[in-house]
C-alpha cells in the first residue's frame, strides 16, 4: 500500500474521453503537460505531508490496514479532485479573452485558437428593453445580440417615449384607416346618387 501517486508525465484519460460539464467546451489540447505537471506537484506535497504525519506517528506501528486503507481513499479521492480543479483551472484559451457584449468566446476547431463570434442565443429573461434602432427586444442580451449580428451599434434606449412610440403609431394609423375608410364610404354614397338621378 503505496502512500505515493502514480509517475504521471500525462494523464490517465484521454481528454477526448473525459466528462466535462454541459455548455463547458472542454480544455484546450495543449493542456495536458500543464496537468501532469500540476498534478505531479500536488501529488509531491500530498505524499510529503503523508509521510510527514506518520513519522510523527511511528511510522505504521500500531495502524491496523483499515485504518491505512482508509487513508490511502481518502488520497485518491484528493487526487481526483485536484485533477478536476487543475483541468478546469486551464480551460482552454477562452479563459482569458474578453468578447464584450452579445459576443462569446469559442475555440477555431482549424487554428485552437480562441475567436469571439455573435452569441448564439440569449438567456429566456422577459424583461423589454427598446433598442436605438427603435425596436423593442425581449431583454438586454437580446439587443447586443442583435447589434453584433447587424454588425452595427444599438444600445438601449431609456425613454418612456420609445416604449409609447409603438402604441402610439398604430392609433394614429387606425385614425389614418378609418379617415380613408370615411372617405371612399362618402364616394361610393356620391357615386350611387349619381347613378340613382
Amino acid at each position: 500500500m503505496s502512500s505515493q501517486c502514480p509517475q504521471m508525465s500525462e494523464p490517465d484519460i484521454s481528454l477526448s474521453q473525459a466528462w466535462w460539464p454541459p455548455g463547458s467546451r472542454g480544455p484546450a489540447r495543449s493542456i495536458q503537460g500543464g496537468v501532469a505537471a500540476s498534478l505531479s506537484s500536488f501529488c509531491a506535497a500530498l505524499s510529503a505531508n503523508r509521510l510527514n504525519q506518520r513519522g510523527k506517528q511511528g511510522g505504521s506501528a500500531g495502524r491496523d490496514e483499515e485504518e491505512e486503507e482508509e487513508e490511502e481513499e481518502e488520497e485518491e479521492v484528493e487526487v481526483e479532485v485536484a485533477w478536476a480543479v487543475t483541468l478546469e483551472a486551464d480551460a482552454g484559451p477562452c479563459r482569458r479573452k474578453f468578447c464584450g457584449r452579445g459576443r462569446q468566446c469559442v475555440v477555431a476547431l482549424q487554428t485552437g485558437q480562441a475567436e469571439c463570434v455573435c452569441q448564439e442565443k440569449c438567456h429566456a429573461t422577459f424583461v423589454p428593453v427598446c433598442g436605438s434602432d427603435g425596436r423593442f427586444y425581449e431583454n438586454h442580451c437580446e439587443v447586443y445580440r442583435a447589434a453584433c449580428l447587424q454588425k452595427k451599434q444599438i444600445y438601449v434606449v431609456h425613454s418612456k417615449d420609445c416604449f409609447f412610440k409603438d402604441a402610439e403609431e398604430e392609433e394614429e394609423e387606425e385614425e389614418e384607416e378609418e379617415e380613408e375608410e370615411e372617405e371612399e364610404e362618402g364616394k361610393v354614397e356620391e357615386a350611387e346618387q349619381e347613378m340613382n338621378a
